[in-house]
């Protein structure tokens, strides 16, 4: 288990902003799959690292009932063939669930609507991030594109296209 304290958003002065504590461990993490691209199967030479590109897609989902946070986090690896044109070498998909053992205390609603710190999607983000990683790793392990390694970004980055409340 992990504890991070954070600040709910609050965009109304009658809902105060107060630091609560949020508390997650993971319950499930799990491959689903790794899918070799046209790209990586025909690549005749291992690049350099500063030819890759990585792309992310991430989902999420709560679901209040089990106290529960679904993150399935796609990364698609891309090598850089000029200044704009890339081409896909291969795709893989994770999956982690987290439980969120106070998230009836960490949920906010405003105009209706119900959410959870930005914090929360940040932090989950970022596990999941460095869990695909590693399985990155271990899949192009025997590729041509075996260097293939997933920087370390700022998981704020993937939180950007987050509907808030």
């Amino acid at each position: 288990m992990s504890a991070v304290k954070t600040k709910p958003k609050s965009k109304t002065a009658a809902t105060p902003a107060k630091p609560v504590q949020v508390t997650i461990g993971i319950s499930e993490v799990k491959f689903i799959s790794f899918v070799e691209a046209e790209g990586g199967i025909n690549l005749k030479h291992t690049p350099t690292a500063d030819q890759y590109e990585f792309r992310f897609e991430v989902a999420s989902a709560i679901s209040d009932k089990e106290k529960k946070m679904t993150v399935i986090m796609t990364t698609t690896v891309l090598l850089k063939t000029g200044e704009k044109a890339r081409v896909e070498l291969g795709q893989l998909k994770a999956l982690v669930v987290f439980n969120v053992v106070n998230l009836d205390e960490i949920t906010i609603e405003i105009g209706g609507k119900k959410g959870v710190p930005e914090h929360l999607y940040i932090l989950t983000y970022g596990i999941t991030l460095s869990t695909s990683r590693g399985m990155l790793a271990i899949q192009v392990e025997k590729t041509k594109f075996n260097n293939a390694i997933i920087p370390v970004i700022d998981p704020k980055i993937l939180v950007d296209g987050i509907n808030k409340i």
